[in-house]
């Protein structure tokens, strides 16, 4: 028996044979989110179908993001709240970062759950937007701000479920440079 943990990305990127008897193949997208390219690899190069689990995602990709001009009115209209940032370019110790409690590509999960309204954490790496959820007990929940382009659509749909997975408050926001598509 073989189990794949993020299996519509192994078994698409890494374009694995699969030689078991019985495969459980694990992943945080939903059916109806799934590309069908995914489907019909999976099904016709490997041989077994995708049975959904019935399990709904707490995060609708598909809802409407809010629009922003730049990064600093993104904080200036946030500075309640603790932010994720997915931009490239960006460093904890920049300016703008002044007063808040800036971290960059931090992975820690004990601290990645317990966000406070001074911290941003800023993410350039797609890995880290997907597998982890940014929490907070913070009234108001995360804002998160989506300022560089995902490399795929399924990306897309796991980054912006970053936040607000549980039932928490949180606002999503897209840079106005980048809002006409989120994919590269």
């Amino acid at each position: 028996m073989v189990i794949l943990d993020e299996a519509d990305e192994a078994l698409l990127d890494l374009k694995v044979e699969i030689n078991a008897k019985y495969v459980i193949a694990l992943s945080a997208t939903p059916m109806s989110k799934q590309d069908p390219i995914e489907a019909r690899f999976v099904k016709e190069h490997l041989g077994f179908a995708i049975y959904d689990s019935g399990l709904h995602s707490d995060c609708d990709v598909e809802q409407p993001f809010q629009i922003v001009q730049n990064l600093r009115a993104f904080l200036n209209d946030n500075a309640r709240v603790p932010k994720l940032i997915f931009m490239d370019g960006l460093s904890a110790s920049d300016d703008i970062f002044n007063g808040y409690r800036a971290l960059k590509n931090y992975d820690s999960a004990a601290r990645i759950r317990q966000l406070k309204k001074q911290d941003v954490f800023i993410v350039d790496d797609p890995a880290l937007m997907r597998g982890r959820d940014y929490r907070t007990d913070e009234i108001g929940g995360i804002s998160l701000l989506v300022g560089k382009r995902f490399p795929t659509k399924r990306l897309v749909h796991q980054g912006f479920g970053r936040v607000g997975r549980h039932n928490e408050s949180c606002q999503r926001f897209v840079l106005r440079d980048i809002c006409d598509s989120l994919v590269d």
